[in-house]
């Protein structure tokens, strides 16, 4: 274990050289966060991921944390504002033991996370000076839930509320799978700490089905996002094979689509938007499995290929496959308004 500590901490310092980040150092007051080397080119860093897999194997055997934890990276601090800025009306953050905090960010482990706060390796960064750095001396100290949280020189960001994630038509819906790249392994290059934090899929896209599928931290959310009854609409466009005549009835399709059809699933209803060409682009509020392949089928007009492109408020727009990205302010406001519904 002492190697391979002493081979990833190598791989690490020579990530962030390629990356221009700025490398902690006690003497010269710099901090990097956790979150700078996300998008470090795979090829870059396959050994290392092999490193950090293998490290969270004996984490797991041996209820401990490793110094390489602080190389796994992510992007979580944009959906959190900080305590000084919760103003009157904005909801109260409430204060947390920095043990639970760091747990709940993705750093498995409180026992190791209690000899890394008596070791003085954990402050809370009050300022941008790191001078003003407070080291924490007991684990049960609290402060802000969205605290910002320094590491050996590393901040922790929180965990985002959701991420949005452009999926391929070659990515499993799962978030574990023994021979098929899925969407388990997404998050794990995306951070093994947003694994370990419990970040998962809201819903699923069938494998042959590409576009957006959102993580999300917080299972209330997850919930209202998928049940029915709160009408959260989800938006695809289906490329669709036509008749002999080679022309969709756009008005024939939508009362079909809008009266109900029937499906070995049972009968459901989506709201037709338009047809261009051989691409329908409709809404629908459930997520049975098949769905809107199944209701297109049924009215005559087999699905080729489907995307989904909106889910709620939140758009796939430009997002590369394959990529993740933070809500932006706008969608944040909704997706704390589908909680509090």
């Amino acid at each position: 274990i002492e190697q391979i500590n002493a081979y990833s901490s190598n791989c690490n310092m020579m990530m962030m050289m390629q990356r221009g980040a700025s490398v902690f150092m006690k003497k010269s007051h710099m901090r990097t966060s956790y979150y700078m080397l996300t998008s470090a080119p795979r090829s870059n860093h396959n050994n290392f991921q092999k490193t950090c897999i293998f490290l969270q194997q004996q984490r797991q055997q041996q209820n401990r944390i490793y110094t390489t934890t602080k190389t796994t990276l992510f992007s979580g601090n944009k959906q959190m504002e900080s305590a000084n800025e919760s103003g009157g009306n904005s909801k109260k953050v409430k204060l947390m033991r920095v043990d639970r905090i760091l747990v709940n960010r993705g750093m498995s482990g409180r026992k190791s996370i209690q000899k890394m706060i008596k070791e003085k390796r954990v402050e809370w960064a009050v300022d941008d000076n790191p001078e003003n750095d407070i080291v924490i001396q007991k684990g049960d100290k609290k402060v802000p839930e969205n605290a910002q949280l320094v590491v050996d020189g590393y901040i922790i960001p929180p965990i985002p509320l959701l991420l949005v994630y452009h999926k391929s038509t070659d990515v499993l819906s799962a978030m574990k799978d023994n021979s098929r790249y899925c969407l388990g392994d997404a998050l794990m290059e995306k951070s093994p700490m947003l694994f370990n934090a419990g970040m998962h899929p809201v819903g699923r896209l069938d494998a042959d089905t590409s576009g957006l599928i959102l993580f999300s931290s917080d299972g209330a959310l997850t919930q209202r996002l998928l049940h029915p009854r709160h009408e959260v609409e989800k938006e695809y466009v289906a490329t669709v094979e036509t008749t002999t005549s080679g022309e969709i009835n756009e008005d024939k399709l939508r009362e079909q689509l809008s009266r109900g059809v029937e499906t070995t699933e049972g009968v459901h209803t989506a709201q037709l938007l338009s047809v261009t060409g051989n691409d329908v682009r409709l809404i629908v509020q459930e997520g049975k499995h098949r769905m809107v392949r199944r209701m297109l089928a049924n009215c005559g007009f087999p699905v080729i290929d489907l995307r989904r492109e909106r889910h709620g408020v939140v758009w796939l727009g430009d997002l590369e496959e394959g990529a993740f990205r933070d809500l932006n302010p706008e969608e944040l406001e909704w997706a704390e308004g589908v909680i509090d519904s």
